[in-house]
């Protein structure tokens, strides 16, 4: 899923069971991130047949699927001299 052109950011993780808040998700337990430049990006990437296979491939998975679609318009960079 990863390195698609204008993918700016991939990665998988897990719930982190021991955050415990009242405002934590519970409902998951694998999380996908990906950033692209623009929406023109996630188009084609949603589009691509490396996507299609992800869907065909992990349908059943789990009994629902959830998907955060959000644009960022902040970024930090961590400063290089600390």
């Amino acid at each position: 899923l990863g390195g698609h052109p204008c993918q700016r950011y991939f990665s998988i993780g897990i719930r982190a069971l021991e955050i415990n808040r009242d405002v934590s998700g519970k409902n998951f337990e694998v999380s996908v991130h990906m950033i692209f430049d623009d929406i023109d990006a996630f188009n084609k990437y949603s589009a691509s047949p490396t996507h299609e296979d992800f869907i065909t491939e992990a349908a059943g998975m789990s009994p629902e699927r959830i998907v955060y679609d959000s644009y960022l318009t902040l970024e930090i960079l961590p400063d290089p001299e600390k």
